[in-house]
């Protein structure tokens, strides 16, 4: 069974409320935890139906569900650190600039990063891009296009209720180890990388033998 580690704010919001709420509701916690709701993460309707994804130009990628669960297929073979994360939480934007170190230093490593944005709104989504560059360059602007939150949740953890910001670690055969939900810290992020990917160890030199005994 995987690891999970969740906030030290111990209240997690199940996933129909919406981020306001949550953050609300966990203020003057120094580990906070928003989630991804429906109320948030639903296109908006025009003209009597729904908006579509955004324009290709917008952002870098955006993946549906089936093409996040292609990319994590891809990442077999691989360590897969799956980071989950919107513009509209505080905590998600206060973190980005130290997953931008630990995305360096485990694709150092020889692991995959794959960071999502969860933000839906199209204004936010257009300055992505821009946060990114500015809070988190490692990271690729990655915005992920659902109708249901069920959709989102049910591709890394059954026990995730859709708190962010989230991690996933899977190993090479692409079983989950452990999850990170909530708002991390630096020695959070190195203890992850060292349990998971740990340095590999200097190669020990051969013990000399000893000359063997004249008979």
């Amino acid at each position: 069974m995987a690891d999970v580690v969740p906030s030290r704010c111990r209240g997690v919001a199940p996933i129909a409320l919406v981020a306001a709420v949550l953050l609300a509701a966990t203020a003057g916690c120094g580990r906070r935890a928003a989630a991804v709701s429906a109320a948030t993460t639903t296109p908006k309707m025009r003209d009597g139906g729904q908006e579509a994804p955004p324009p290709p130009d917008a952002v870098l990628r955006t993946l549906t569900p089936g093409d996040i669960q292609r990319e994590m297929h891809k990442a077999r073979g691989h360590v897969l650190f799956v980071h989950l994360w919107a513009s509209w939480c505080g905590p998600c934007l206060e973190e980005l600039p130290l997953m931008h170190q630990f995305a360096g230093a485990a694709r150092a490593r020889g692991a995959v990063v794959l960071s999502i944005s969860v933000d839906s709104d199209r204004s936010a989504i257009a300055r992505i891009p821009a946060l990114l560059r500015a809070r988190a360059p490692g990271l690729t602007a990655t915005v992920a296009h659902f109708d249901d939150p069920e959709q989102l949740t049910s591709l890394f953890s059954k026990s995730w209720e859709g708190a962010i910001p989230a991690m996933f670690v899977f190993d090479r055969a692409g079983k989950l180890k452990k999850s990170l939900i909530g708002e991390v810290e630096g020695d959070d992020l190195d203890g992850l990388l060292a349990d998971i990917l740990p340095p590999p160890s200097q190669a020990k030199t051969p013990a000399a033998k000893s000359p063997s005994r004249a008979r």
